[in-house]
C-alpha cells in the first residue's frame, strides 16, 4: 500500500513523452540538467528516480541501467527511512479517521489483506495463498437513515503522482464489484514531494478516478511502437480533497 514512486522532470507517468530523450540520454543530457549541480548529483545516485526510468526500459536492459544508477548505502537508507515515517503517518491518519467515522456513526471500516495459511510448529510461518480484496471493507450510513451500504476503500501513497497499475488488478476488480451491487468503492489517496513534505490528500469514487487519469504517450526504444501510461496528480484530482471527516460525504 505504502510505495514511493519519484517522477521526473520529464516524467507526468512511468514513461516518456514522444519527442523526448530516452531516460539514459536525459540523465547525460546537458539540457535536461538546467538544474543545480545539487540536482543532477540527486538524478545520478537516487535509487527511486532510477527505478522510475528503468520502467521506461525494455526487461533486458533494467537490471544493467539500475547497477549503474545503484545509490550508496546511505542514501538508500536514509529513503527507506523516510518512506517508512511517510506510511506510518498516512495509516496513523486512516486509523483516526475510520475511528472518528465509527464514533460518528457513519461507517464501520476494518483493515483487510489476503488470505493466509498458517504452518509450522504453532503456526508460525504464514503463507500467502491468495488476493486480498481493497484495503479496507466495511458499511457505510446511507443517507436515508434506514439502511447501510457495502463500502471498500483502497489506499495509495505515493511520491508525485499515483499511476493506474499500482492499483493492482484484483483492487480494482474489488473496488468495482462494490460499485456495482450499489455500495461505496473509493480510493484514497496522499501525495507528497520528494522531500516529504505532503501535495494534499484526496479521497473519490473508484468510478471517478477513471475519468480522471492523464494519459501520457511514449515511444518504445528503437521505434517499436508507443506505450500508454494513466496517473493522476494533485490538478487530476481538485475537487476531491479530503477535508474533515472524509467519509462524511458518502454517506448519502
Amino acid at each position: 500500500m505504502f510505495r514511493r514512486a519519484k517522477v521526473g522532470r520529464h516524467d507526468a507517468g512511468p514513461g516518456w513523452r514522444v519527442g523526448e530523450c530516452h531516460p539514459r540520454e536525459c540523465l547525460e543530457n546537458k539540457a535536461f540538467r538546467g538544474g543545480s549541480a545539487g540536482v543532477v548529483m540527486a538524478l545520478k545516485v537516487s535509487r527511486q528516480t532510477a527505478e522510475v526510468f528503468a520502467r521506461m526500459l525494455p526487461p533486458e536492459e533494467r537490471a544493467q541501467y539500475l547497477a549503474q544508477h545503484k545509490a550508496p548505502d546511505s542514501v538508500r537508507v536514509a529513503a527507506g527511512r523516510a518512506a517508512d515515517a511517510i506510511g506510518r503517518a498516512w495509516e496513523a491518519w486512516l486509523r483516526e479517521q475510520h475511528a472518528a467515522a465509527r464514533t460518528a456513526g457513519i461507517a464501520v471500516v476494518r483493515k483487510v489483506g489476503p488470505p493466509i495459511e498458517r504452518t509450522g510448529p504453532g503456526g508460525e510461518t504464514i503463507k500467502v495463498v491468495g488476493f486480498g480484496p481493497a484495503d479496507f471493507q466495511g458499511v457505510i450510513h446511507a443517507g436515508d437513515g434506514n439502511h447501510w451500504k457495502p463500502l471498500a476503500i483502497e489506499a495509495k501513497s505515493y511520491e508525485g503522482r499515483l499511476q493506474r497499475h499500482e492499483i493492482a488488478e484484483h483492487q480494482r476488480a474489488d473496488l468495482e464489484m462494490i460499485d456495482r451491487v450499489g455500495g461505496v468503492a473509493l480510493v484514497a489517496i496522499e501525495l507528497h514531494d520528494e522531500a516529504g513534505v505532503s501535495l494534499g490528500t484526496w479521497a473519490l469514487p473508484w468510478p471517478e478516478l477513471e475519468t480522471r487519469w492523464r494519459v501520457t504517450v511514449r515511444s518504445k526504444p528503437g521505434g517499436a511502437g508507443r506505450v500508454e501510461s494513466r496517473s493522476v496528480g494533485p490538478e487530476e484530482l481538485r475537487g476531491w480533497e479530503a477535508q474533515g471527516l472524509y467519509l462524511g460525504r458518502f454517506a448519502r
